[in-house]
């Protein structure tokens, strides 16, 4: 009986820990490295991508930029583990990235972990539950970005003119269009509904802009857009034609004239909402305004990835995003970070 109750446990044991991601580090840890980067993964999930990475190609990649920028990456597959270890960073200037959900509040990182690395001298904390807090929800977001002059598309509670409706969490969740006059909502995430709309060899497409970024430094701009005929403002990856032609209109005419004013959006988020790794959804308005429209975590976009592989050579904005070259710039802009706050 014992036995046998041993080993049920055991396998259920077992069964709960394949369930956490795992990832098999190419580069050995150089203790005696500059800086030292720790990648932390979740008690529920480790080191899975949770949609927001792709461990086994970013991954790699990172640790070659940190390597090759002066720095060491260890990754600890959940918090517990990296507290166990934290001695062996010894004093070194460290950099801790959060690898989470920012929706799944019970998945947060221990706040005596955090208090503990606020207070350690010479470390940074990426993707933080103090910054989670910020995004989990849009209506929180859309305030937050508001109240500090950031454009985001204007929360409304009655339809005077057309509504944009949301959930207030989540992604590729229904969405709808509420006219002029009909009923609102109040449990759902209410705003002004923007043109988009931009024209293309006479057709006509909705565009949203998906800026990705390491706190406030812009790794990649990403042309997402959908035809009006489709019935809906509602832009996901997938819904992109995968027509070069269409994108590299969009590209050249109505995004590369305002690359500076993105960078500048983005670098101003980041000083509002503090050290993470972001995807910025940003309208591209006709009447010129550049509104926020979400605010989430990625380190890379592995839907968009995949959804624009067949024509992804013919897209200068898509230029080193296969090749992953946005994470070895990303490995150095932390090490940056952890060396000139030394």
């Amino acid at each position: 009986m014992f036995r046998a109750r041993r080993a049920t446990t055991l396998k259920r044991f077992k069964q709960t820990r394949r369930k956490l991601g795992s990832y098999n580090q190419r580069l050995p840890f150089k203790r005696d490295a500059g800086v030292h980067i720790a990648i932390v993964g979740s008690e529920a999930r480790g080191l899975a991508g949770q949609g927001k990475t792709r461990p086994d190609r970013y991954f790699p990649k990172f640790e070659y930029g940190a390597d090759k920028a002066g720095a060491t990456v260890v990754f600890y597959q959940t918090p517990r583990l990296f507290m166990q270890s934290l001695h062996v960073h010894d004093e070194r200037p460290l950099a801790v990235v959060f690898l989470y959900n920012e929706e799944q509040t019970d998945n947060y990182p221990p706040e005596d972990l955090v208090r503990r690395l606020e207070d350690r001298p010479r470390t940074i904390v990426y993707n933080s539950p103090e910054v989670a807090r910020k995004i989990a929800e849009k209506p929180v977001t859309n305030r937050i970005l508001s109240d500090a002059g950031i454009d985001v598309p204007r929360m409304l509670s009655h339809a005077d003119i057309p509504i944009f409706s949301n959930t207030k969490t989540g992604s590729h969740q229904p969405t709808s269009v509420v006219t002029h006059g009909k009923a609102v909502d109040p449990d759902r995430y209410n705003t002004e509904l923007i043109d988009t709309c931009v024209a293309v060899n006479g057709c006509r497409y909705f565009v949203s802009l998906r800026a990705m970024c390491v706190v406030s430094r812009v790794q990649n701009v990403f042309v997402r857009c959908r035809p009006v005929e489709d019935g809906t403002p509602n832009v996901h990856s997938r819904d992109t034609p995968l027509d070069s032609k269409i994108l590299t209109a969009i590209w050249h005419e109505h995004v590369t004239p305002r690359m500076d004013e993105i960078h500048s959006l983005c670098a101003n988020i980041a000083s509002v909402l503090g050290s993470a790794f972001y995807s910025h959804d940003i309208l591209l308005a006709n009447d010129g305004r550049l509104p926020v429209c979400e605010v989430g975590w990625k380190w890379d976009d592995a839907t968009l990835l995949d959804h624009l592989w067949p024509v992804s050579s013919e897209l200068d904005f898509m230029r080193g995003a296969y090749m992953y070259d946005q994470a070895e710039e990303c490995a150095r802009v932390v090490t940056d970070s952890v060396k000139t706050q030394t």
